[in-house]
């Protein structure tokens, strides 16, 4: 065991094929299987010498790299004696990394390629990258990558492994901001690859950035009406062209775009391209929404469209659309304004002269229309005037003149054309009630009229109503008016008759209640006989039943004719029969008398006997005592 020589085996972290770039730190681990010694083991290669003392039998250095391919010696040595084992370090190096060029504009549109691929084959006096000297043996491979201005490297997708890149490549890679391309190479042994220390060719790649445009448009947020024009518009930029387009079809050049009114019906894609004369933006578009446009109709809820100034009235507006929306009424009195979403609003206003109320409906999208309605006031400026011959009446008379127009009722000058129309009316009671007088409707009243009232008892107003008329609605009554004055009535007079009426003497006949100031007249049978307070009739004029009337005058009025029947009686003449023969009857016994009168008014009859009187009362012109 003591006489054994160091037996040495040499391993390094670079594994068992020990290759490693250039200038790349390793460790060298030496195995001895001499145990127990106090063994120096002392490692070189070139200059560098590293020596280690120990009795593990293991010792290993940190070597900071080696440059080229290398040997590298150990020696050990114990008491024994010294063994020298050695292994070599392979290092693929290259030399240069070669050279890259293309023939395609370097200066592309945004989104937009390399058009040609980019050499480094030897074309276009392009080279590969070649081995350096004392490099270990190896082969070159390629990665191409790119960086924009901030950010690391990163390979490009695709096909990007050989000295040339590819067209093919490229056609894939679309690029959108300023970049930078190289060719990175690599020496490569294994599964070793080396590129330690190598500049790699690169080009930059410029993009003609065209900023995308903003579209600013006079819209609600680009809700359109088709019956209204709408201008779209963007920032000018010096060099730059703008195109507008309505779906695919190109419409306007330049820096605005005026859509007219009507140009489209349904909802429509509008888009925008700036173009440098090389690159264009992207399109920026925006969708033009159709809006549907209110459509409105106006009810007034009047007859013929026509209120009396000053009343209230309420117009209902409908629309086809209900989407929110402020509808606005313009008339004489001032503008109102409502919104609503229901497609329906209505506004209460007055009017005190003809005029054209108008409402305005703007939509949320902006859409706009508007409708008309003439409201028509009538109105009267006077109602004229009206006059008659009629006099004051007497209590009972009925109206015997008729009632005139002396002047027409008239218009204002600010009135709706409107026709005037009239009606008349009567009050018995101080103007608290008031009669149509059916069927009058002229400015005259016609006396036929008048007597139809009857025979009036009291003061009596009749007025006439004009009217300021349109088709039914009458506005503005303005009334004149006559009153019928009615004297109060006259005592009626009563008839004192005398106690008898025989045809042989005078009868007088006296007014029972004489009036101070009334003349009385007395008929007979409906004939004038006398005037005065009595009537006398003379002894032997006539005789027999008559009716006798009177009744008193004060001016021009009369009382009602008072009549009463009476009956002129002549003297009576009377036969008596006793019913006995030879008027003779036996003492004692009763008979019956009876007495006959020429005439047969109510009359009291006597008798006279020795057996004292008896009387009684009879119309008959026959009567009996016993």
């Amino acid at each position: 065991m003591y006489g054994q020589n160091p037996n040495l085996t040499l391993s390094t972290s670079l594994g068992t094929d020990n290759i490693t770039c250039a200038n790349t730190a390793f460790t060298l681990t030496v195995s001895d299987t001499t145990l127990s010694l106090s063994t120096t083991y002392t490692l070189s290669y070139g200059s560098f010498v590293s020596s280690q003392n120990t009795t593990s039998g293991i010792a290993t250095f940190s070597l900071a790299g080696v440059s080229t391919e290398t040997v590298i010696s150990v020696t050990a040595e114990n008491p024994n004696g010294s063994v020298v084992s050695n292994t070599t370090i392979y290092v693929p190096r290259l030399d240069n990394s070669g050279t890259i060029s293309t023939t395609a504009p370097l200066t592309i549109c945004y989104g937009g390629i390399i058009t040609n691929a980019i050499y480094g084959d030897g074309t276009l006096g392009t080279s590969t990258a070649t081995l350096a000297t004392g490099s270990s043996a190896a082969t070159v491979t390629y990665q191409w990558q790119f960086k924009t201005t901030s950010d690391p490297y990163v390979n490009i997708p695709g096909a990007s492994t050989n000295s040339t890149l590819s067209t093919n490549t490229l056609s894939t890679f679309q690029i959108y901001e300023n970049i930078t391309i190289r060719r990175v190479s690599y020496a490569v042994s294994g599964t070793v690859s080396c590129s330690v220390g190598i500049t790699y060719p690169e080009i930059s790649v410029t993009v003609s950035n065209v900023t995308a445009p903003i579209i600013s448009s006079n819209t609600t947020d680009y809700n359109v009406c088709t019956d209204q024009s709408y201008n779209f518009s963007t920032t000018a930029v010096g060099g730059t062209t703008h195109y507008w387009y309505l779906g695919a079809t190109q419409v306007a050049t330049g820096d605005s775009y005026n859509l007219p009114a009507g140009t489209i019906s349904t909802d429509r894609i509008l888009g925008l391209i700036a173009f440098n004369g090389t690159c264009s933006s992207t399109l920026v578009t925006k969708t033009l929404k159709v809006a549907p446009l209110p459509s409105l109709t106006m009810t007034s809820g009047l007859l013929s469209d026509t209120v009396c100034g000053g009343d209230s009235f309420t117009i209902t507006v409908q629309d086809t659309q209900s989407s929110n929306t402020t509808y606005t009424l313009n008339f004489p009195g001032g503008p109102q304004v409502k919104n609503s979403s229901s497609g329906e609003v209505t506004f209460t206003l007055s009017m005190n002269v003809q005029g054209d109320i108008s409402v305005s409906a703007i939509s949320s999208s902006g859409c706009t229309d508007t409708v008309t309605k003439t409201i028509f006031v009538p109105k009267l400026a006077s109602a004229g005037t009206i006059s008659t011959t009629q006099g004051a009446l007497c209590y009972g008379d009925t109206i015997s003149a008729n009632i005139f127009s002396t002047g027409e009722a008239t218009l204002t000058g600010d009135s709706s054309s409107a026709s005037i129309t009239y009606k008349w009316f009567y009050s018995t009671d101080g103007q608290v009630t008031w009669t149509d007088i059916t069927g009058a409707n002229t400015s005259t009243l016609a006396t036929t009229t008048l007597a139809s009232l009857g025979g009036l008892v009291t003061n009596t107003i009749v007025k006439r109503e004009a009217y300021a008329s349109i088709g039914s609605v009458d506005c503005d009554p303005e009334s004149v008016q006559i009153t019928i004055n009615v004297n109060p009535p006259l005592a009626a007079p009563t008839i004192t008759s005398p106690a008898t009426t025989c045809s042989t003497s005078d009868n007088q006949f006296q007014v029972g209640n004489v009036v101070g100031g009334y003349t009385y007249k007395w008929t007979l049978n409906g004939s004038p006989v006398a005037t005065g307070n009595a009537y006398t009739i003379s002894a032997g004029t006539i005789s027999g039943t008559y009716t006798l009337g009177v009744y008193g005058e004060s001016g021009t009025c009369s009382t009602s004719l008072v009549t009463q029947t009476i009956n002129i009686i002549d003297p009576s003449t009377l036969t008596i029969s006793t019913g006995l023969l030879g008027d003779v009857v036996c003492e004692g016994d009763s008979f019956t008398i009876t007495v006959n009168d020429t005439q047969s008014s109510n009359t009291t009859y006597t008798l006279t006997s020795s057996a004292g009187a008896q009387t009684k009362t009879s119309s008959t012109g026959q009567v009996t005592f016993t």
